[in-house]
């Protein structure tokens, strides 16, 4: 009976000792560093090429090889185990288990004889002083013992508990195209949301389409629905193909019949159209005239007789640049000296590598280095932003010196994001 109260006491007391767990997390050393290679999912990219009235396109699908470099390392995750019971009830149990053993010990030296003065309804005289004391000493003892046992059960389940275990953390990552082939399958022209796909399917990996198949504007070309990605060239002989497949679709033009705004449209195709069909170049300057017979403009000789247009296409018709400004172009070479291309229109395509103010910049045009000003009065709403990719029609406007360096100026027409 009496090992069972304890078990009891002791299960009681447990209850009542609360134990705060807070837990947190370390890193610790880094064990070791190695490379982690993977194989993802990748895309499809594809090559355009015109042999009129032929699209030819190959397509190659390819895998995202993946470099990852993995750092591992421990992490301690510690818990610290803390009650705020433990020193007062230790303090507590201490001191009440004291006091009534010196309770105890005071009662043996003290008279044991009944109080004679007071006697109660039934006979008994009050209870003598050692009576007292021990009876004082049993409710301390009483108060002290499950204290302590409180306050040791307490400090037993207090501490720390830390487990250790081994982390990995991706410190960098590269990625490259790998295992590019050439796939099958159906190869679609993307249109204006009212004309429906046409598609062919690739074999090997190459695809033709006739003029024919043209309805509307190119908007893209997908694989199984999946935008496939060109490269500049191959975008500009798309959307020459669809210039001259509408072209042909319409029919013969007389440009003097035509409306103004349709023939602006009409030159604005015509000269698209002509970077793979050099056979159209007479109409596009047919047309080209009788549009500048009815504006009455030309190309301009100064700086202040600037045109000013509304469009990428309108600046490319109406200032007509015979110079093509971009990395790898033989006209590059004219730029060693600028006086001599002075008041010509020229077409360039670049990056912004320098961006001094909102409308003036440095062009990094393959090797060379170009000086470049937009008018204050620009409705294109462009500005220069250090590595943007961009492409502008613009006139030459002599040489800058910049430092020790002497860059050609251009003052930019009209200007437009690169593809």
């Amino acid at each position: 009976m009496k090992l069972n109260l304890a078990v009891l006491l002791i299960f009681a007391a447990s209850g009542c000792a609360n134990i705060e767990r807070n837990t947190r997390t370390e890193r610790g050393p880094l064990l070791r560093t190695f490379e982690r290679p993977q194989i993802v999912e990748g895309g499809v990219h594809g090559t355009a090429a015109v042999e009129w009235p032929k699209l030819k396109v190959d397509v190659r699908g390819f895998d995202t090889c993946r470099q990852l470099m993995v750092e591992e390392y421990s992490e301690d995750t510690i818990t610290e185990k803390t009650s705020s019971a433990t020193g007062p009830a230790l303090s507590t149990g201490f001191a009440n288990i004291l006091a009534s053993g010196v309770l105890f010990t005071v009662s043996q030296f003290v008279s044991n004889t009944p109080q004679i003065g007071s006697i109660d309804a039934a006979g008994h005289y009050g209870p003598s002083t050692r009576q007292q004391l021990q009876v004082t000493g049993w409710i301390t003892l009483g108060v002290g013992v499950p204290a302590l046992v409180v306050g040791l059960i307490s400090y037993l389940r207090s501490g720390e508990e830390v487990e250790t275990r081994k982390v990995e953390s991706i410190a960098s990552q590269k990625d490259k195209n790998c295992n590019e082939r050439p796939i099958d399958g159906p190869v679609e022209l993307r249109f204006g949301s009212a004309t429906p796909l046409h598609s062919q399917v690739a074999t090997a990996g190459s695809v033709a389409f006739d003029a024919t198949a043209v309805g509307e504007s190119i908007e893209g070309i997908s694989f199984y629905g999946r935008a496939i990605s060109f490269d500049e060239s191959s975008q500009r002989a798309i959307d020459a193909f669809s210039a001259c497949a509408l072209l042909e679709k319409a029919g013969p033009v007389v440009p003097a019949k035509l409306e103004d705004p349709d023939l602006v449209e009409f030159v604005n195709q015509m000269t698209v159209c002509v970077a793979v069909r050099p056979d159209m170049e007479p109409v596009r300057d047919r047309a080209l005239d009788e549009l500048n017979k009815r504006r009455d403009v030309k190309a301009p000789q100064t700086l202040s007789d600037s045109l000013r247009v509304k469009s990428f296409e309108e600046a490319l018709t109406l200032y007509a640049p015979k110079i093509y400004l971009k990395a790898k172009s033989a006209d590059l070479a004219q730029l060693n000296a600028p006086e001599k291309l002075k008041d010509q229109a020229v077409r360039l395509e670049g990056i912004v590598s320098s961006s001094i103010t909102a409308n003036i910049g440095v062009l990094q045009v393959g090797e060379r280095r170009v000086f470049v000003f937009i008018p204050g009065d620009n409705i294109w709403g462009q500005s220069f932003s250090q590595g943007q990719r961009v492409e502008l029609i613009g006139v030459v406007a002599g040489k800058h010196t910049m430092g020790s360096e002497t860059l050609p100026l251009l003052r930019a027409v009209w200007m437009r994001a690169a593809f």
